[in-house]
């Protein structure tokens, strides 16, 4: 099966082969893709990091001589301008990366930052369905970045995210960074965010915030009133 990377600072992952279709996720820079079908302007690609697939446009990946090993690659873990190898013509050019772009380093170099202070750079990000960057960024793509910079690799939905990691028996017990679902009348999951304390998280809605938290839910102050019911927490890794 044909292996590609991501050629551009962030790409779009579309539910089907169009500029209309809906955004389903987005890609970083140097994220390595399985070729699932290729259909000239448009591919059905995977991704190795978190096996979701989407549609992509050929041209903002490149073709990759041999197999990518995602243990092989790096995350940068700020938003940062870098001279990285882009296809031509940009080649050369320095270009803006958004938190979560893969990079080939050293890992030994990285050392990544605690929680709480990667919690301030994303506050205030706007929320968007499918997004992954600082620009807009929904709940499962947020924890989904957050937990990547300790090299845990989560797959991209909540629901998906749910099934991840060792469930914490008692909410007072939760440590910082593990995951609180949260869920409909119907039990499904459909939100997620990042414990900074047993009555505190972090999560994307409508923008990313910090909210107060305990074992009902997520209490939002501005609102007076629980907005989220919680179902259970995990400790991914």
């Amino acid at each position: 099966m044909a292996v590609a990377t991501v050629a551009l600072s962030l790409v779009p992952g579309r539910a089907e082969a169009s500029h209309k279709s809906e955004l389903s996720t987005q890609w970083h820079y140097g994220e390595p893709l399985l070729i699932l079908e290729n259909m000239g302007e448009w591919a059905l690609v995977e991704s190795q990091v978190d096996g979701y697939p989407a549609w992509i446009r050929t041209n903002q990946m490149v073709l990759a001589a041999d197999e990518v090993s995602v243990q092989d690659w790096k995350v940068k873990s700020v938003v940062q301008q870098a001279f990285v190898s882009f296809p031509k013509p940009a080649e050369g050019h320095p270009r803006w990366l958004s938190f979560g772009a893969w990079l080939s380093q050293d890992k030994k170099e990285y050392k990544p930052k605690p929680w709480v202070e990667l919690a301030q750079e994303w506050l205030g990000a706007p929320y968007l369905w499918g997004g992954k960057s600082p620009m807009g960024v929904d709940c499962s793509g947020l924890t989904q970045l957050l937990w990547r910079t300790r090299g845990v690799p989560l797959k991209r939905d909540a629901s998906q995210q749910a099934e991840q990691g060792t469930v914490v028996q008692w909410w007072l017990d939760a440590s910082e960074g593990d995951l609180a679902f949260f869920g409909d009348e119907e039990g499904h999951i459909n939100h997620v965010g990042l414990l900074l304390s047993p009555t505190e998280i972090l999560h994307a809605s409508g923008e990313v915030r910090i909210d107060k938290f305990d074992q009902q839910g997520i209490y939002h102050i501005g609102q007076k009133k629980y907005t989220h019911q919680l179902r259970f927490i995990q400790r991914p890794g």
